[in-house]
């Protein structure tokens, strides 16, 4: 299954500027609405671990890995991938993404799943749509409080 949400964000900052928020600060930010409660962060570099408890539609543990950083001039990125999953999701690629664009940025999150079956990719990608939807909202308004 594949979701993909992006968010122009209208901004003069650079683009390294941008991606230097995404950090634990914004981590906890963009979970704190979510059905999941955040257990650990160590940042965006290859190899760092990110824990959190699936508290909705039952008690799991989710940890990713970042697996891959990219910094070029007019994108930066990097990928959390699963290595432990909640019940019945098999894979998770999750690529966080920031263009630098006319007039700013925009916010990509690119993910990749799947699970046992069609039915449960289907449960997994209504659970997790609204989630990445909310965020078009969430970055703006972190980004906003943060360049101020």
């Amino acid at each position: 299954m594949k979701i993909n949400v992006q968010t122009f964000i209208e901004t003069d900052e650079d683009l390294s500027v941008i991606f230097k928020l995404f950090n634990k600060d914004m981590f906890y930010y963009l979970t704190k609405n979510a059905p999941v409660k955040p257990i650990r962060y160590d940042g965006d570099e290859i190899g760092a671990e990110i824990h959190l408890q699936l508290t909705i539609p039952w008690k799991d543990e989710w940890v990713s890995v970042i697996t891959e950083r990219v910094l070029e001039d007019d994108c930066c990125y990097f990928v959390d991938e699963g290595a432990k999953l909640p019940f019945n999701i098999r894979t998770w690629k999750h690529k966080h993404i920031v263009h630098k664009v006319d007039r700013g940025v925009i916010i990509e999150d690119d993910i990749t799943f799947t699970s046992t079956d069609w039915f449960s990719d289907r449960f997994w990608w209504l659970s997790f749509l609204p989630q990445f939807l909310a965020r078009k909202s969430q970055y703006r308004k972190y980004i906003k409080e943060c360049l101020k």
